[in-house]
């Protein structure tokens, strides 16, 4: 009986560490794009710089992305942000991430259409954006830090 206990537990240690390795490994690949909801995030050709009517918000959302990533890169073994959170984190930057490349896909569709009510509507968009991209990336990082 006590062999089959040891044995139970030995398996059982097996199994957890190739769960939870397999699990940092998926997490290490880089994210997909939610090409569901946001259709242009998956569009060939779209251009990644911003348009001149908001590159200094690209700036701005440029900077609270490195300040995300450095603080994530020094307080992630801490332990004190849990998984689950640092998974819907990444799920969140996922879908801002999405929306600002369907917004420039959208733009660049207005543009070749050389329609100036789309153009707006899209920048619009964009602005939107980038402004929730960079409102979710300043939580986060506060939130990050204040648990520390």
């Amino acid at each position: 009986m006590l062999v089959l206990a040891a044995l139970a537990l030995v398996v059982g240690i097996v199994l957890s560490r190739n769960t939870t390795r397999s699990a940092a490994e998926r997490a290490a690949l880089p994210p997909r794009a939610d090409c569901v909801r946001f259709p242009g995030a998956c569009a060939d050709g779209v251009p990644t710089a911003p348009p001149a009517e908001l590159a200094a918000l690209h700036t701005e959302v440029a900077a609270a992305d490195s300040a995300w990533r450095t603080t994530l890169a020094r307080e992630s073994r801490s332990g004190v942000f849990p998984d689950k959170g640092l998974t819907a984190m990444r799920d969140a930057l996922v879908a801002t991430e999405s929306a600002v490349r369907d917004a420039r896909a959208l733009l660049q569709e207005a543009e070749q259409q050389q329609n100036a009510d789309a153009r707006a509507l899209a920048l619009d968009a964009l602005r939107e954006a980038y402004e929730s991209k960079r409102a979710l990336l300043t939580r986060a990082t506060r939130l990050l830090e204040e648990a520390i």
